[in-house]
């Protein structure tokens, strides 16, 4: 006989099912049954009531026990059909309400009321044995407790007798215990404990619900107890909880270093901060507010490193940190409180009014700090669905809030965020959520790549932007502006100045007036004078910062600082896009696509976006810690721009474009057509096309090639047999021969030859030499390339006389020229 109240035999591991005992306390408790039903009907063994004591015998009572449990079926009574006409046939409940309690144990429980059968000469059969573990009689939502009430309310005659320990171990909730009382007496049936209780008696009605209003009662005073201890607990800055992620409790220590013992002769522990853990919850808050990272991107992050060896981060518990304020010191108790529905058991998280809150303030236990948790908080509000409803009410749409991409795409006829469509990993498809169906007179039902949209966004901003001369005309017409505000006489902010003193003191007389009113009209009025006060109070100070910022005076713009703000600018354009996407939002702000003109299968798109370069420059300015960045500010509030409005094609860029600039080069170092297409794997008329065109427009900041999913020569043959042409090349073979021998043409083989050595052919074409097409073969002898020598080093002798008397071309003469100046 085993103490069930131990934690490893309280509940079943695998798989879990609440109330369940665990195999081992199932098989303690068979033992338990068999032991004392042997002692008490020695004589049913031989009917067959009664398994011999042996190993197998418990685990097949524990499993039949199990599988009932589970499926919440009542056990068949097979064993029972030797039993004795006269016998009466009992049933039992027994129960604890936690792993920790310390009420009596199931086997305990089912010795008592074993003995109280034998007492009433009934026998109680092992199908007939229901229990729960570690569930509270608080709640009717027990398997074991269920399972009995199915049992007490079946048409069938016995059992007659239902035997507890004691009543509180059925229920201790009043209602359900009288509900249960009147199920008994409509069946017929006997209720019987341990300790007395007997519902035959004519007193046990009184008995029953004195008895159960004491258990009810009784659970009522524990959890006012329970909540004082912790409360007190609390205010003493004891540890009532387990603390959260960055936390740790470490051993109370004396002065002298010892550790302190309470009087339960248990360790006391405080709360410090765990420094490892800490620097996972302060780059929690750094992706969620500076990086602008999701709950879900920062979970997978985590995850993929296993930060603090865990593999289990998800959305909800990265939001739970970030609304967490014990990260700032701040350590709330009865913020909260769990109430339990007595019919089906589950516990609702009830939050309670926040003057019932305690609230604790602990310096030392401060991870985040205030501008960092501040970050957050303003960045968690602009995601609320409060603050920033759904369904097109939002002021900010996902992206503007979670960046993914450098532009804030809107469509412009329904006023809707584009999203993405039909994306997969690294490619993403851009369209209107409203075009498809024509949704509030939406057109755009068309889609884009995103590659294609930012790159036809940032070629004309670069252009503007980065183009000779802009940093000196922005000064230029900065500098006059700042010349003709600093000559204009400076406004007077002493007039705002007495108006915002006299409404300061005014409203300190009247909340001082307000906290001795009772509630009544006349506090009504006076909260409704002391709101309008303040409302015009805090316009009042908005009026007074921008009239001292519009009398500031600042010094004028440099050229070389523009320019390296600028340069800041273009670096920033090829970071990260959440560092990217907030200077262009202030550069262009919101990007209106609309339906453009029909080309080939689909639609281009047009898009509309302001370039305003001062708001991107204060940002970057900040951010660098310039000394003009006073200047642009002014700029700023006096709403001065140098703005141009930019209508744009999304349309993807042709090839001859993108290489534009690369064949030019080649083509300006020497190198014709023919070579520049193989070494670029292209056709030789789109060189020609991108040499002409680049002739002509500026190719500086049009996206190159590398970024283009490129159409590859048609002709893949190049490409699968050029492993087999450089073999065969190296063996000496002319591409004439390793034509026939691959069953193709010798200009076939010599591409393929060619285009196997992408990188050398690149290097050579930049440089204006000819590609390489290995070792040759000669197709002449060495008498007649001597003799051929000999005729030319002659010089008496034309290219096609020498041609005829030696048997060859005049074009073999002409390369043997070539091939005598190159080894002089």
């Amino acid at each position: 006989m085993t103490n069930q109240n131990q934690n490893p035999k309280s509940i079943s591991k695998t798989p879990s099912v609440a109330g369940l005992p665990s195999d081992a306390a199932l098989r303690e408790l068979a033992k338990t049954y068999l032991d004392e039903q042997y002692q008490h009907f020695p004589e049913y063994q031989s009917l067959g009531l009664l398994p011999e004591p042996t190993e197998a015998s418990y685990e097949e009572m524990a499993n039949r026990f199990s599988k009932a449990y589970r499926s919440g079926s009542l056990q068949s009574l097979a064993s029972m059909t030797r039993a004795p006409k006269s016998m009466t046939v009992a049933a039992c409940y027994v129960r604890y309400s936690d792993a920790n309690s310390n009420t009596r144990s199931l086997d305990q429980q089912l010795i008592n009321v074993l003995r109280t059968a034998r007492q009433l000469d009934a026998f109680i059969p092992w199908e007939h044995v229901l229990a729960d573990a570690a569930i509270s009689a608080t709640t009717t939502a027990r398997p074991g407790y269920q399972m009995l009430k199915k049992l007490v309310d079946s048409g069938e005659s016995s059992p007659s007798v239902i035997i507890a320990d004691q009543l509180d171990r059925l229920h201790r909730d009043q209602a359900e215990s009288l509900l249960f009382a009147k199920l008994i007496k409509s069946r017929s049936r006997r209720l019987v404990t341990a300790d007395g209780f007997d519902s035959s008696n004519e007193f046990a009605k009184v008995a029953h619900a004195v008895s159960s209003l004491q258990s009810e009662m009784y659970i009522d005073q524990v959890t006012v107890k329970v909540y004082r201890g912790m409360t007190d607990s609390f205010k003493n800055g004891k540890h009532v909880s387990a603390p959260p992620t960055g936390y740790k409790l470490v051993e109370r220590k004396d002065a002298e270093g010892n550790v302190i013992v309470n009087s339960n002769s248990k360790v006391q522990r405080k709360v410090v901060i765990d420094e490892e853990a800490a620097e996972v919850i302060q780059r929690i808050f750094d992706m969620y507010a500076n990086q602008k990272l999701s709950p879900a991107k920062i979970a997978r992050v985590l995850d993929g490193e296993s930060a603090l060896g865990r593999s289990t981060w998800g959305p909800s518990s990265v939001a739970k940190i970030l609304q967490n304020e014990k990260y700032i010191g701040q350590w709330k108790w009865k913020t909260t409180t769990r109430v339990q529905d007595p019919i089906t058991g589950k516990k609702h998280v009830v939050p309670l009014p926040e003057e019932d809150h305690l609230v604790e303030v602990y310096p030392e236990r401060r991870i985040i700090s205030q501008v960092l948790w501040d970050a957050a908080v303003t960045r968690r509000e602009q995601t609320s669905r409060k603050t920033n409803p759904p369904k097109g009410k939002r002021e900010k749409s996902r992206q503007e809030v979670y960046p993914n991409m450098l532009f804030d795409l809107w469509c412009e006829k329904c006023d809707a965020p584009l999203r993405r469509f039909r994306s997969s990993g690294t490619y993403v498809q851009m369209n209107c959520p409203h075009g498809k169906d024509g949704l509030r007179g939406c057109d755009l039902k068309s889609s884009k790549s995103l590659r294609i949209i930012e790159e036809c966004l940032l070629t004309p901003i670069k252009q503007q932007l980065f183009a000779d001369g802009y940093a000196k005309r922005l000064c230029t017409k900065a500098n006059d502006f700042l010349a003709e505000e600093a000559s204009k006489p400076r406004a007077d902010t002493k007039q705002i100045e007495r108006k915002i003193a006299s409404l300061e003191a005014r409203l300190r007389r009247n909340g001082e007036r307000l906290s001795f009113l009772d509630d009544g009209v006349a506090a009504d009025r006076l909260l409704e004078s002391i709101q309008s006060d303040q409302s015009t109070f805090n316009e009042l100070k908005a009026e007074f910062a921008r009239t001292a910022k519009a009398n500031f005076r600042p010094e004028p713009l440099k050229v070389e600082t523009i320019q390296e703000l600028l340069a800041n600018l273009r670096e920033l354009l090829k970071d990260d896009v959440v560092a990217a996407h907030g200077i262009l939002a202030k550069l262009v702000g919101r990007v209106r696509v609309s339906l453009g003109e029909k080309q080939g299968r689909t639609h281009t798109w047009r898009a509309k976006l302001d370039l305003d370069s001062i708001p991107a420059l204060v940002e970057i300015g900040k951010q660098r810690d310039c000394p003009t960045t006073h200047s642009l500010e002014f700029l700023q509030v006096c709403s001065w721009t140098m703005s141009k409005e930019l209508q744009v094609t999304i349309v993807d860029f042709p090839n001859y474009q993108r290489i534009a600039a690369d064949a030019i080069n080649m083509h300006d170092a020497g190198s014709p057509y023919n070579r520049i297409a193989v070494a670029m794997e292209i056709d030789p008329s789109t060189v020609k096309k991108a040499i002409e065109w680049g002739a002509k427009n500026d190719t500086s900041f049009i996206p190159s090639a590398d970024f283009s999913v490129r159409r590859k020569l048609a002709n893949n043959k190049t490409a699968k047999i050029g492993p087999a042409v450089v073999r065969l090349r190296n063996q000496g073979l002319t591409f004439e021969e390793i034509a026939e021998e691959l069953g193709t043409t010798g200009g076939t083989a010599s591409r393929a030859y060619k285009q196997y050595h992408t990188k050398a052919n690149l290097a050579a074409v930049e440089k204006g030499e000819r590609l390489d097409t290995g070792k040759n073969k000669r197709k002449i002898s060495p008498d007649q390339v001597n003799l051929m020598r000999v005729m030319l080093a002659d010089k008496g002798h034309s290219q096609r006389a020498i041609a005829e008397a030696v048997g060859v071309s005049p074009s073999t003469v002409r390369d043997e020229i070539k091939r005598m100046a190159t080894s002089m």
